[in-house]
């Protein structure tokens, strides 16, 4: 068994045919909140199956089940696999060989053991729709039955246990009467439970039908067989009616009416015949009403199992020749090894779960006589072993994969089976500290893959510009004045919150774009009016026919895939759009984490084509709380933006950029330079610091039960020795002390005893120099950083805290510190709450008042004290200053060039060390000037000069934008190799480095000056171009090589004026208006900077200080360690309604494919392509988008690493 979602309680059965019968063993286990399921059931179900006389590794189908709990609770009883009843009931079973062409009869458990995701709402019975709490009375009355159950799945297992009659004439007339007998005016008699004896007919009575049938039946079942069986069986109902017919009172049937004998014999025969498995499923499925993903088997039939899905996807791997089939309800389930070398199943089969589809794997069991009597003499649904027809079910489809296990070659099967790229490893020990090691080489992953021109994703990316341009444009012209939406992005959790991260940094840079970023939940329950439609207060509903007029493009986002909200949101706007117009539904685009999902199959089959799809490289991660999955798909959102705005800049866009194309160049270095930010954090000096920290606080977590151990272990050896302390001390050593002296002794071992576990925390408080006087009990985790940043980090943390024990627990708690820290918390702060505060880098001028207010709302949490403690606070960033209201501060490597903003202020810093201190004047002329001496300095350099050595924004520092080209104009010529060694030479930067200062000491200012000002120049030294930290420029500024200094609760003290943040506000303040103007134009590059890159490494340090913190409080003393990779809910893919589900009402119209399933909206974007074309500029569009510099660091030693994993395990390269 696979476990990779649910696991709250968990089943297997097994069928084994023995020389005798058939035997079922079924074992159900509810789950301890610590156990695995899979080894649980494993171990328990080998057991069983010995105790029973079978070999657990003999059975001809395994039925699998993990429960994810959504209609009843946790019990045994309520557990898959589900049988219907207490008791299992033996008939006797007609078998037909059809090789011999015989019939043989046997009695042989005719039951069925049954496995349902998803969630059974009610189900037609006589034209009326009845709820599944109803169903339960009717079953237990025809089936003779008292069976008491809450789940809805055990219900569908009484369904099947009354259809499913095949070869039994006793479960054929009970059936019989069930479709033929019951009139509309009885049902609710029997469903209400009013008169059951007289609606339903009682077991004896049936048995005598059996008998009738089964006498009738030795005298004709010769000749049903071969090409004269549909004439014996007329010759066969007419002598059942005459059976019937002439001893009424016989069969009990004395007030039945001619009709109701003929409609009885016809539905029993009929049962007889045809009711199988695939039969009654395919039955159930037309008339049911919820969401399925179904697996049955039967006594029977128990060679073959029977698989389907409706609105809940259900796949099957298969490999020729290896005797096995697996099934899961999730893709991923059946991409496991399954071989000792770790290969697994090449291929797979994903059935329709949109309009339904089901499929029988196994063994026919004698079904080709059924199916040449169902469909036509030569007409069998099995033309051969494993060649499957499709079976109309009344919208969806019927597959048969008979004899599949014994096929050899794929070319022997049809039907839409796929190749199995990469099988899921299966990795031992800390899998959280995998993933997080892997964020490196998947991001770089990332970057490479977007940087190829003319690969898939840049193809999908093209697409979705115009299409958005196309949406832009219509909205533009708007004679109403009515400004349409252009971009919906929707998804569920973290999804949802790096879905509204891109879309409010889309926003920005193209600040007329209205855009909408909804819930998957939301979209799915208030889209369409229906009279099921779920109301969300306080959402302001976007509704269909808003859509319908407005045709905006539509992202959907889900790292899985197949997420239950997300997946059926896609089919419903698909379908909405393409009422509206056809070419509309393919403005709807998909970002999922592996290639193949089931929203990519909605979108190819809806018409959307692959070129609508795009993933992140995370692929499948089997750990629960997400680490790499989001950090995989930041990074590709991070791509598809600046894709966008490259081609935004290239092209006469309809709307007007707050970025330029030099911004875009310097933020594609920016996100470069941030992989060597990453791998520092991850295994580097600031890992390794932010590892120290984790382990800290998880001592603050560990302190109580740590405080418990030692007091029992002191208990135990001072009552079991009789030797208290005190005791030791006053009474022991004296021969006779008197009564007063050990009337002290024990009162002062008895409060010892009571106050020993506070003493001994402040023992270890000390002895591990933490805060001693902090309040005792569960510790309060408050995580402050930006919306996507905290959310995430709340659900990363409770995650890996969710299996603790009850004394090793932590309060979780994520806010937006800027926002609603102050106003939600405050009034929660005790002494000993955690709070992780990151914090922007406020030396970036636009960032400074946002980290200054940040700080400010941390203070007033820190003076919120009792008895001289307060809050601890941890501070992240990359900011240099540590304030003294944090216990501790970790300076994230800066390996960016500085911008604009930064670089004028060091200059200014410099001019001030050697000129003293300047007046108002002086500081506008020096200011005005330096900003002058920088612009004209790269002027004079020209193209030479490296763009690593220029702050971003330089372009601004000019009066006219367009006069500095010089370290820009190239970059669409250059190849990644002349690219690589002109922006990242060492030794060449050295050279420039040397150029640049002999060029600037030898400038010479021309200034109007006052006789102090002469003075003051003539020891100045001008430095003012300083643009890098780090590595890349060469050389470290001031402020990198400062030793962390700790700033005063006021803020306004430092130990250099180049650490201060009051400093620089201070700097800013007095820039004149004209010079502040040219700093205000860098203000959206700098956003990008914390949104995209600055918040997103502090969130991945995060990541590896809270994942410190987990794994040291996983392991306590004296008990066993938990889990930190999974929580008892195991929701690490949502594939079931959570809550919101799907009606068949809210699906909207129905869709077909077009004839060009590759594009629906190609003219849309030819004609795009035409207009924007008119603004295109010299530069090719796919040269400008520089390569990856991240991408360049990848050797031929770890490409392997990336690369393509083929079937037999061989790592293979995959150089696309």
């Amino acid at each position: 068994m696979t476990e990779i979602r649910g696991g709250q309680s968990i089943g297997l059965a097994s069928l084994h045919s023995t020389s005798s019968k058939v035997r079922c063993i079924r074992t159900r286990c509810v789950v301890p909140k610590r156990s695995t399921g899979s080894s649980l059931i494993t171990t328990t179900h080998s057991n069983r199956c010995k105790v029973s006389g079978v070999k657990p590794n003999d059975g001809r189908a395994y039925l699998g089940h993990l429960r994810f709990a959504t209609s009843s609770r946790n019990l045994k009883v309520e557990c898959h696999p589900h049988e219907w009843g207490g008791k299992r009931e033996w008939y006797k079973v007609y078998n037909y060989d059809a090789t011999t062409l015989t019939w043989s009869s046997n009695r042989m458990w005719h039951g069925v053991v049954l496995t349902h995701n998803g969630d059974f709402d009610g189900i037609r019975l006589y034209s009326d729709l009845v709820p599944q709490s109803s169903l339960l009375h009717y079953l237990n009355h025809v089936l003779h039955t008292n069976f008491s159950v809450g789940s809805d799945s055990a219900k569908i297992a009484g369904w099947f246990d009354l259809m499913n009659a095949k070869g039994s004439w006793f479960k054929s007339a009970r059936k019989g009467w069930a479709i033929g007998v019951v009139k509309h005016e009885n049902r609710r008699e029997a469903l209400d439970g009013g008169k059951a004896a007289s609606t339903s007919p009682p077991v004896r009575t049936v048995r005598v039908w059996e008998e009738g049938f089964d006498e009738v039946w030795e005298r004709h079942c010769e000749k049903i067989v071969g090409r004269g069986a549909r004439d014996a069986l007329k010759v066969f109902e007419e002598d059942v009616w005459t059976t019937f017919n002439s001893d009424r009172a016989r069969f009990n049937i004395r007030t039945w009416s001619d009709q109701d004998l003929k409609a009885f014999i016809s539905s029993t025969i009929t049962a007889f015949l045809t009711s199988d498995l695939m039969s009654s499923m395919s039955t159930f499925l037309r008339l049911s009403t919820g969401s399925f993903g179904l697996a049955v088997s039967s006594g029977v039939e128990h060679d073959s199992v029977c698989i389907a899905a409706m609105g809940q996807p259900m796949s099957i791997s298969w490999e020729p020749g290896c005797g096995a089939v697996l099934y899961g309800s999730e893709v991923n389930a059946v991409k496991v090894p399954v071989r000792r070398d770790g290969r697994g199943l090449r291929f797979k089969y994903d059935l329709d779960d949109n309009v339904g589809e089901a499929v029988r794997v196994g063994s026919d069991n004698g079904n080709s006589f059924w199916e040449s009597l169902c469909f036509g003499e030569g007409n069998s649904a099995i033309d051969g072993a494993g060649v499957p027809v499709k079976v109309d079910i009344g919208g969806g489809s019927i597959m048969m994969f008979d004899n599949l296990c014994n096929v050899q070659s794929l070319d022997e099967v049809v039907g839409g089976w796929g190749k199995i790229d990469d099988v899921a490893k299966v990795h031992e020990g800390d899998i959280v500290g995998k993933d997080i090691s892997d964020i490196p080489k998947v991001i770089k992953e990332v970057a490479r893959d977007w940087s190829k021109p003319g690969n898939k994703v840049r193809e999908v990316a093209d697409d979705f510009f115009y299409l958005l341009a196309d949406s832009i444009r219509r909205h533009n012209v708007d004679k109403e004045g009515h400004r349409g939406i252009d971009l919906l992005v929707t998804g569920i959790e973290s999804s949802l919150w790096l879905g509204e991260q891109f879309a409010a940094d889309l926003a920005m840079v193209l600040p007329g774009l209205r855009v909408e970023c909804v819930s998957s939940n939301k979209l799915l329950g208030a889209l369409e009016e229906v009279p099921r439609m779920v109301h969300f207060c306080g959402y302001n509903r976007i509704r269909g026919d808003e859509l319908r007029r407005d045709r905006p493009v539509i992202l959907c986002i889900s790292q899985s895939g197949q997420t239950f909200a997300t997946l059926h949101c896609t089919r419903q706007l698909l379908s909405l759009l393409s009422s509206c117009q056809p070419d509309s539904r393919g403005n709807l685009f998909i970002l999922t984490g592996d290639k193949e999902s089931k929203m990519k199959d909605a979108v190819v089959e809806g018409g959307g084509g692959e070129r609508r799809c795009m993933h992140n490289h995370s692929g499948v991660r089997l750990a629960e709380p997400s680490t790499v999955a989001v950090c995989a798909m930041h990074s590709t959102l991070s791509e598809f933006l600046l894709m966008i705005c490259q081609k935004a800049s290239l092209t006469a866009f309809p709307m007007e950029l707050s970025v330029g194309k030099e911004d875009i160049i310097d933020f594609r270095d920016i996100l470069d330079d941030g992989m060597e930010g990453i791998k520092e954090i991850i295994g580097g000096e600031a890992g390794a610091k932010l590892k120290h920290q984790g382990i800290m606080w998880g001592k603050h977590v560990t302190e109580s039960w740590r405080c418990m151990v030692l007091s029992g272990l002191y208990i135990l050896a001072t009552v079991i020795s009789g030797y208290p302390l005190f005791y030791i001390i006053l009474v022991a050593p004296f021969d006779s002390p008197s009564d007063g002296v050990v009337y002290v002794a024990r009162v002062l071992d008895a409060l010892l005893y009571i106050f020993l576990p506070k003493l001994l925390s402040y023992y270890l408080r000390w002895w591990e120099s933490r805060t001693i006087f902090a309040r005792h009990g569960k510790r309060t985790l408050v995580l402050c950083d930006v919306p996507y940043v905290q959310k995430n980090l709340e659900n990363y943390v409770s995650k890996m805290f969710a299996l603790s024990y009850s004394f090793l627990g932590i309060e979780v708690h994520g806010v937006e510190a800027h926002d609603d820290l102050v106003h939600r918390f405050t009034h929660r702060v005790a002494r000993g709450v955690l709070i992780a505060l990151g914090r922007p880098d406020g030396r970036v001028l636009s960032l400074m008042k946002t980290e200054q207010t940040i700080m400010l709302a941390a203070k007033q949490a820190a003076f919120v004290e009792n008895m001289g403690v307060g809050p601890e606070i941890f501070t992240l960033g990359h900011n240099n200053v540590q304030s003294s209201i944090a216990v501790n501060h970790v300076c994230l490597k800066a390996v960016r060039r500085n911008f604009l903003s930064e670089s004028l202020y060091e200059a200014a810093l410099n001019a001030q060390s050697g000129m003293g201190t300047f007046s108002t004047q002086e500081f506008e002329i020096i200011t005005t000037k330096l900003m002058e001496s920088m612009y004209e300095s790269a002027m004079k350099l020209g193209p030479a000069y490296p763009r690593s050595l220029c702050p971003i924004g330089i372009i601004y520092a000019g009066e006219e934008r367009g006069a500095l080209k010089s370290i820009y104009e190239n970059v669409g010529e250059l190849t990644p190799e002349e690219m690589r060694e002109r922006t990242h030479s060492d030794d060449h930067a050295e050279e420039i480095l040397a150029l640049t200062a002999k060029v600037m000491n030898d400038y010479e200012y021309n200034l109007d000056q006052s006789p102090m000002m002469a003075k003051k120049k003539s020891s100045y030294i001008p430095g003012v171009l300083t643009p890098t930290r780090g590595k890349r420029g060469g050389h470290e500024t001031n402020s990198d090589k400062s030793e962390m200094n700790r700033d005063p609760l006021k803020g306004s003290k430092h130990a250099t004026p180049s650490l201060s943040l009051d400093a620089r506000y201070s700097f800013a303040m007095k820039l004149p208006q004209k010079i502040r103007r040219k700093l205000d134009r860098c203000q959206p590059i700098e956003h990008l900077f914390e949104s995209r890159v600055a918040s997103f490494e502090r969130y991945i340090g995060f990541l590896v200080m809270f994942h410190s913190m987990a794994s040291y409080a996983s392991k306590p003393w004296l008990l066993p360690s938990w889990d930190i990779s999974r929580s008892q809910s195991n929701l690490r893919v949502a594939t079931t309604a959570c809550p919101v589900s799907v009606e068949e009402d809210d699906y909207g119209e129905d869709f077909t494919i077009v004839s060009d399933p590759l594009d629906t909206s190609k003219h849309i974007i030819n004609e795009n392509k035409k207009q924007l074309a008119e603004g295109v500029q010299d530069i090719d569009a796919d040269t400008f988008y520089p390569i990856s510099t991240a991408m360049m660091t990848i050797t031929e030693d770890n490409s392997e690493d990336i690369g393509e994993v083929d079937y037999v395990g061989n790592g293979k390269n995959n150089n696309g």
